[in-house]
């Protein structure tokens, strides 16, 4: 019995292993070294590949500059607050982001409302310095990424913002 090509790849790409008689491997290859002869000697006008993976930061760096250039492209030229422009503004977490850090998340929300404040505060920014704000937890990196020193001054944040909720 002979399979057509589509039935090899769909067979080898479910993970079994296609045997070939010999002579459909040599028609096979003889194809193929037509086809290769017949293409711009092998050159690659793309350049090489990068056979590393691409982490989850290069990512949404690669996107974000994408989504700039799109948009400057689109609308007229208005200036546009950056997160240098204001120190105030920071990059609030992703959904993918808040879904690898709903633990940490949920006990901090948690904490919150065991030290007497909003659990509606715990709107998570990553900026430049460690803060609580009246509307945000301002953190120097992601959740996950905070060292052990970091998370401490966070809970002293926290302690002395409900301190001062319930002096005011």
């Amino acid at each position: 019995m002979a399979f057509t090509q589509y039935q090899q790849a769909v067979l080898q790409e479910m993970g079994i292993q296609v045997w070939i008689s010999k002579e459909a491997y040599l028609d096979k290859s003889a194809t193929d070294e037509r086809k290769a002869a017949n293409s711009t000697f092998g050159a690659n006008p793309v350049g090489p590949i990068d056979a590393k993976p691409v982490s989850q930061e290069e990512k949404q760096s690669r996107l974000a500059q994408l989504r700039a250039q799109v948009e400057s492209k689109e609308t007229s030229p208005k200036p546009k607050p950056s997160v240098t422009d204001s120190p105030q503004q920071g990059i609030p977490l992703s959904a993918e982001q808040k879904r690898d850090s709903a633990q940490w998340l949920s006990d901090l929300t948690l904490a919150c409302v065991q030290i007497g404040l909003s659990s509606s505060l715990v709107n998570i920014v990553i900026d430049t310095s460690l803060r609580v704000d009246a509307n945000a937890i301002r953190l120097p990196a992601l959740p996950h990424k905070l060292s052990p020193a970091q998370k401490k001054a966070l809970w002293h944040a926290l302690v002395s913002a409900s301190q001062s909720k319930g002096h005011a």
